[in-house]
């Protein structure tokens, strides 16, 4: 194990503590726990658990962890490809037809992909897929498809599927080209 390396995560952890220390929101607050061949080679507790009744954060605190579908869903990814059934350099719509022929937003207009979204680019969220959202351009054409196919859900009791699902997210604009931007949004869910 690179000692080296864990030195670098106490400066990290906490720039990015103070970063957001502003964020009333924000419990200012991380524990990291390292493991190497099933021994811990690094544990350490920083900022605050209760930041209003200033608790530091301790070996023993509990706290809530959002998103963990996320590392659960690339494991599983990443275990396919381990068995050779996947490839990280596959295009999606090699298994999800609504990824062919996508559509790049632009304030020109819109224009076809340079390069097919492969799992990489849903893997590290470099896909230009985005999650609903009516303030800007590309959000809100996932917002209006989303808003549609939860209307035909409850309205018109139509059967669907996470791969129906799936294939339409596919066929709404990217908000740049794969592979040329980061964004949260529909990655993982595809995948």
């Amino acid at each position: 194990m690179n000692q080296e390396i864990l030195k670098r995560l106490d400066p990290a952890i906490e720039s990015t503590l103070l970063g957001n220390s502003d964020d009333p929101d924000c419990n200012v607050g991380a524990a990291i726990s390292v493991l190497y061949k099933g021994e811990e080679v690094f544990r350490r507790e920083y900022g605050e658990a209760d930041k209003e009744r200033h608790i530091p954060m301790e070996r023993n605190t509990i706290f809530r962890c959002y998103s963990m579908t996320k590392p659960i869903t690339s494991v599983a990814v990443m275990s396919l490809v381990e068995r050779g059934k996947l490839s990280l350099s596959d295009a999606v719509s090699t298994y999800i037809p609504g990824f062919k022929d996508q559509k790049v937003y632009t304030k020109e207009g819109l224009v076809p992909v340079k390069t097919e979204v492969t799992l990489q680019h849903l893997m590290d969220m470099t896909a230009g897929v985005v999650y609903p959202d009516g303030s800007y351009e590309v959000g809100q054409f996932m917002q209006d498809m989303i808003d549609e196919y939860y209307r035909k859900i409850f309205e018109e009791d139509t059967p669907t599927s996470t791969y129906d699902l799936a294939n339409l997210i596919g066929k709404q604009p990217l908000e740049f080209q794969p592979g040329e931007g980061w964004r949260y949004g529909f990655c993982a869910d595809i995948l």
